[in-house]
C-alpha cells in the first residue's frame, strides 16, 4: 500500500465501481448476475441453463472493480465463471439435468482450487454450496477437475495465498475455538442483513450512474478512513498471519500514538463491521 498516494486509493475504487457499471451497461445492456445465488437456485429448480457470456462476464468486471481496489473477493466470480464454464460444455455435449450439474461442480471446484492453490476446498465447496449429493459418480470427476486445476494454477503460478505454520494441536485452546465459531456466525447474519440492507436501498436509487457514483464515493471513503478495506483484503491477512499488525494502520489517518493494542482490537472490530459495507 506504500506505492499508492491516498488520493490515488481514495480515486482508483470510485473509477472501477463507474467502468464496471459503464461495461455491465454497454456490453450486456445492464443484466449480469451477481455471485452464486441465481446458480444455486437454478439448480434447486432444476434448470441449470448458464448463458454463454458469464464463461467471461465476472472475469472482466471483478478484474475492473477488485483490480482497482473495490472491496471485493474474488471467490464467488471464479466460482461463478467454474460453473458457467461447465454448464455451458455440459449444454455442448446435449447432456441431461444430472450430467450438467455435474459438470457445474467440477468447473466450481477447479475455480476455487486454482485460485487458493487448495484441490479439498475446492471440492467441499462445491458439495456444499451447489451440490448436495454426494457419491461416487459425483465425487471422483469433482476431485479430478480440482486436482488437475490446481496443477494448472502450480504450474503457471508457483505458490499460495496464505502461507502459514502450524503447531500441534493444543486441547486447551478448544474454548477458543468455540468462541471464535459463535463471534463468527453472528457476523455471518450481521453480513446478510447489512448486505440485503443496503442492495434494498440502492435499488430504490433509480438511475444507475447515479447509484454508482453514490456507491463508487462511499466505498472510496471508507477506504480513504480504512487502507486495508482496499482491494480483495488478502494481504492484510497475509500480515496478520505474519504478526505484522502493524501494517493495518500503517499510512492510514489512524496511524497515531495511542495504547497499541487495544486501539488495534477496536481498528480490526471495525474492519469487519465495515467490509460487508463496503463490499
Amino acid at each position: 500500500m506504500e506505492r499508492y498516494s491516498i488520493k490515488i486509493v481514495f480515486l482508483l475504487p470510485f473509477i472501477g465501481i463507474l467502468l464496471t457499471v459503464l461495461f455491465v451497461q454497454f456490453f450486456f445492456k445492464g443484466i449480469h448476475a451477481k455471485g452464486l445465488s441465481d446458480i444455486i437456485y437454478s439448480i434447486a429448480k432444476g434448470k441449470v441453463d448458464i448463458p454463454f457470456q458469464r464463461t467471461y462476464s465476472h472475469i472482466i468486471a471483478s478484474t475492473l472493480t477488485v483490480g482497482l481496489g473495490g472491496s471485493l473477493g474474488l471467490e464467488a466470480p471464479i466460482a461463478a465463471t467454474g460453473a458457467a464454464v461447465g454448464a455451458n460444455i455440459g449444454k455442448s455435449l446435449k447432456l441431461g439435468y444430472k450430467f450438467k450439474t455435474l459438470f457445474i461442480a467440477c468447473g466450481t471446484a477447479a475455480g476455487i482450487s486454482a485460485i487458493f492453490n487448495s484441490p479439498i476446498a475446492g471440492v467441499i465447496f462445491a458439495f456444499e454450496v451447489l451440490v448436495s449429493e454426494i457419491s461416487v459418480p459425483f465425487l471422483i470427476p469433482v476431485l479430478i477437475s480440482s486436482a488437475t486445476a490446481a496443477v494448472f494454477s502450480n504450474f503457471m503460478h508457483s505458490g499460495q495465498l496464505f502461507i502459514l505454520v502450524t503447531q500441534g494441536w493444543q486441547l486447551e485452546a478448544l474454548p477458543f475455538y468455540i468462541l471464535l465459531g459463535i463471534f463468527c456466525g453472528i457476523i455471518s447474519a450481521y453480513t446478510i442483513k447489512t448486505t440485503f440492507f443496503i442492495e434494498n436501498y440502492f435499488h430504490s436509487i433509480k438511475n444507475k450512474f447515479y447509484r454508482a457514483a453514490i456507491g463508487g464515493l462511499g466505498v472510496s471513503f471508507l477506504i480513504f478512513l480504512f487502507l486495508p478495506l482496499f482491494g480483495e483484503g488478502y494481504l492484510s491477512v497475509k500480515q496478520v498471519l505474519h504478526t505484522e499488525y502493524y501494517s493495518l494502520i500503517q499510512n492510514s489517518i489512524f496511524s497515531i500514538p495511542l495504547p497499541f493494542d487495544w486501539f488495534l482490537i477496536l481498528f480490526v472490530f471495525l474492519l469487519i463491521l465495515l467490509k460487508p459495507i463496503a463490499s
